[in-house]
């Protein structure tokens, strides 16, 4: 009897330590141990430090060795009224080491971001006593990037300074959770370079608005494998020392990413990224396509979810 009633009672507490049991959060799931498992892997709502180590194949940067760090933001935020629903991202101290062909090198880039834009009514609304609609069949996105320095770590002197670059992009897939996208449109640019023929002269470039990007997206429900593509045109302005010359510059290339797997009760997921491009001087002599492979990690912060 004694024996009846310290089962039924075990019973009962493991029935209720199951109910208690806290509920898994959404893009979680719980093993049969008890340990929680990252399946979803979200666009927005994200705080991580990518830790990525990468070599580079044949081309003007073969050989060569990166590693890099950054820390990255991303969230959503929705306007129900006006049928609006934005999604933000930012890239804060990107940093990168390159060392290979016996010279080492740094690049880091302040801030980089996409503000992106959807609208379910695909309509541009001008407000007069009777407000005009304009048909807008397309998403409006907005990238730009500032203050990325590059180094020549053996010497301590500034290769070069690209103070900032601005895209804004009309996307004509309008996926409302930008997983999938086809944008193009304009950009602007101004930076400068060291010179090639006096280690004392730079080079100032500037793009006024005569330069065109073309971008390609698409990722995976889960977040967890992406694919990207880019083609980018420019008419660019050149100031040596007192000398103007106008020249025009392309680069293409893709990207992919996969996240392998997400490390249980850890914040780490570890990546696998590809990037097959040309480098930024397209039309040098003896410039050739290249190509490199990453693997890191991602480390989230509290917060982070989906």
């Amino acid at each position: 009897m004694l024996g009846t009633l310290v089962a039924v009672g075990l019973s009962s507490a493991l029935a209720q330590a199951q109910v208690q049991q806290p509920e898994v959060s959404p893009g979680y799931v719980r093993d049969a141990q008890g340990r929680l498992i990252r399946v979803d892997f979200a666009l927005h709502d994200r705080v991580t430090v990518d830790l990525l180590a990468r070599t580079a194949g044949p081309g003007a940067r073969a050989d060569q060795l990166h590693v890099g760090l950054a820390l990255k933001h991303s969230f959503g935020v929705d306007f129900p009224a006006e049928e609006i629903w934005w999604n933000i991202r930012h890239t804060f101290l990107g940093v990168s080491a390159m060392v290979g062909d016996g010279q080492l090198g740094l690049r880091a880039t302040l801030l980089e971001s996409a503000y992106l834009r959807h609208d379910q009514g695909a309509v541009i609304l001008i407000p007069a006593n009777v407000d005009i609609g304009i048909p807008a069949p397309f998403d409006i996105a907005l990238e730009y990037e500032l203050l990325a320095v590059e180094l020549d770590a053996e010497a301590w002197a500034l290769s070069m300074i690209d103070f900032a670059n601005l895209a804004i992009l009309i996307d004509f897939i309008r996926d409302p959770q930008y997983r999938h996208r086809l944008a193009v449109g304009p950009l602007t640019a101004y930076g400068i370079a060291r010179g090639t023929q006096l280690e004392s002269a730079w080079t100032h470039y500037f793009v006024p608005m005569s330069g065109a990007r073309l971008s390609y997206g698409w990722e995976t429900a889960s977040g967890r494998f992406a694919l990207g593509a880019q083609l980018q045109c420019v008419g660019e302005a050149r100031l040596i020392g007192q000398a103007l010359r106008w020249q025009r510059r392309c680069s293409t290339g893709a990207q992919s990413e996969w996240t392998l797997l997400a490390i249980n009760d850890s914040p780490i997921n570890v990546l696998l990224a590809g990037v097959v491009g040309e480098p930024r001087e397209q039309f040098e002599p003896d410039v050739r396509l290249t190509w490199s492979v990453s693997a890191g990690l991602r480390l989230s912060f509290p917060g982070d979810g989906p």
